[in-house]
């Protein structure tokens, strides 16, 4: 029993000697490490020419594989890409995006915004957008029935040249079937008017009806204060709403 014992003892002794003597394995995560600030420059640079993000006015610097990315881009979607794409180089800890957008005239900005939303498949009379513009950073305003529908506004300003910030102030309307009666009830009275149903010819319906609980409010363009005054009272009449605010804008004025 007791030679057992002592030849027990003595391997475990030679265990932990021969367990010391061998060099620790790297973890998955220490092989990182090894790779130098310059091959991870390298691997970043690699990545964005592949999925062809390399551009003459972006640089990139890495220092203890944080990458630094500087210099100019057209648009925020353009910037986003480029610093996830980077991100996701092999050696990179975290990526500072110091990226900026080209200046572009706020007026400019303006028009390309407007035309983004106008165009946009999902924009409808039901939905209303406001943007503003200062030093190419952009506000966007008004309501919308869907949380996607905020979203998709948004992501297409993103890829406007010169917008270097956006503010998303749109709101998003309650669910609400009787809102929806309202709106179905408001849309048919006022586009299926003898005297309105002119304006129901364009892609973009120019009168936009915002229903929120219950309370009405009118948007838009129209060709005279005539119109703008049967639109209100179309809408009075023939809806259940609880409010009705009228702020369509006369061409002329």
């Amino acid at each position: 029993m007791k030679k057992t014992l002592g030849f027990s003892i003595n391997v475990i002794v030679m265990v932990m000697v021969l367990m010391a003597a061998i060099p620790a394995v790297a973890s998955p995560g220490d092989d990182t490490a090894r790779i130098s600030d310059s091959t991870v420059k390298v691997l970043v640079e690699r990545e964005l020419a592949r999925r062809n993000l390399a551009k003459n006015d972006v640089e990139v610097a890495v220092e203890d594989h944080v990458v630094t990315l500087s210099g100019r881009v057209s648009t925020l979607t353009e910037k986003q890409r480029i610093a996830e794409t980077a991100r996701k180089a092999y050696g990179v800890a975290r990526v500072e995006n110091n990226l900026g957008v080209r200046v572009v005239s706020d007026k400019d900005i303006a028009e390309a915004v407007r035309k983004s939303v106008v165009t946009s498949p999902y924009y409808d009379a039901f939905d209303w957008i406001e943007a503003q513009v200062n030093d190419g950073r952009v506000m966007l305003a008004g309501s919308v029935r869907e949380p996607w529908r905020k979203s998709d506004f948004e992501n297409r300003v993103m890829n406007i040249a010169g917008v270097s910030e956006i503010d998303n102030q749109i709101k998003v309307l309650p669910l609400s079937n009787y809102d929806d009666e309202i709106r179905l009830r408001a849309l048919r009275t006022i586009y299926g008017s003898s005297t309105l149903s002119k304006y129901a010819l364009g892609a973009n319906p120019p009168i936009h009806i915002i229903v929120d609980n219950g309370r009405v409010v009118l948007k838009g363009v129209v060709a005279n204060t005539m119109d703008r005054q049967i639109a209100e009272s179309l809408v009075r009449s023939n809806t259940l709403a609880f409010d009705v605010k009228n702020e369509l804008q006369v061409e002329t004025d």
